[in-house]
């Protein structure tokens, strides 16, 4: 009998289906609350009455998932946004159009150093800054004759080091 983790390891489709859904972006999207960015003046619906197709909250997890991809330019922009799980991921109903990522960036300029105050404000409510660590335990061995070295004990194993 073969173990779960030995049948996802050779499965290319299962591989496939969780590649994507694996990023930074993700956690960040499940993490922060982009509505607000509707009470900006900037992205009320125009005078003309035109109604906007896809929302800032979506259009700025586009920008953001293009960016951390390090994808800068319009067309490549819209490319990325046309694979189908990107687009749902970020909560279009349809991928934007360049046009529409071109105003949307217009807009957005005009606003971006208050929207992301309020998303460094969003976290730090979410997470305690004062209680985050970040501990790296990783092992890099010393030769003794190093004068930048020195002798220490390790509580948590018992035991000492160099």
């Amino acid at each position: 009998m073969s173990t779960t983790r030995a049948v996802l390891s050779d499965n290319d489709t299962v591989e496939q289906v969780f590649k994507p859904l694996e990023t930074e972006t993700t956690a960040l999207f499940e993490q922060l609350e982009f509505s607000f960015l509707t009470d900006f003046p900037v992205f009320a619906p125009s005078n003309r009455g035109r109604t906007r197709i896809h929302e800032p909250p979506e259009l700025l997890k586009g920008i953001l998932h293009c960016f951390y991809n390090d994808i800068y330019g319009l067309r490549p922009m819209a490319r990325e946004l046309r694979n189908e799980d990107v687009w749902r991921h970020c909560g279009f109903k349809r991928p934007p159009s360049r046009w529409t990522l071109s105003r949307f960036i217009t807009d957005f300029a005009a606003v971006a150093e208050a929207v992301f105050i309020e998303l460094v404000h969003e976290l730090a409510e979410q997470v305690p800054l004062g209680k985050l660590f970040r501990i790296d335990g990783t092992d890099i061995p010393v030769d003794q004759r190093d004068d930048d070295a020195s002798w220490n004990y390790d509580h948590s194993e018992d035991e000492y080091y160099y």
